[in-house]
């Protein structure tokens, strides 16, 4: 919220695309790290909803959304 009460517009980034979160939950299977994960997508240039690098951060807070468990039930293409 701003001083005036009313809510900022940048808000939060949407969410992560499905691809990337059955992506991320196909290398997790593979048992690939956290920090795995965010140097494999960053070396293919596949940027955070918010358009930045991933960071192992990034990684688990995506695994623990439920955005993230419901996309990464869907088999990956």
């Amino acid at each position: 919220m701003t001083s005036s009460g009313t809510r900022d517009p940048r808000g939060r980034p949407p969410l992560c695309a499905e691809n990337v979160a059955r992506l991320i939950k196909q290398l997790r299977d593979s048992e690939f790290s956290d920090p795995a994960i965010s140097n494999y997508l960053n070396a293919r240039g596949i940027p955070t909803p918010a358009g930045k690098a991933w960071t192992r951060t990034h990684v688990w807070h995506l695994r623990h959304r439920r955005h993230y468990l419901t996309a990464s039930t869907a088999e990956v293409v």
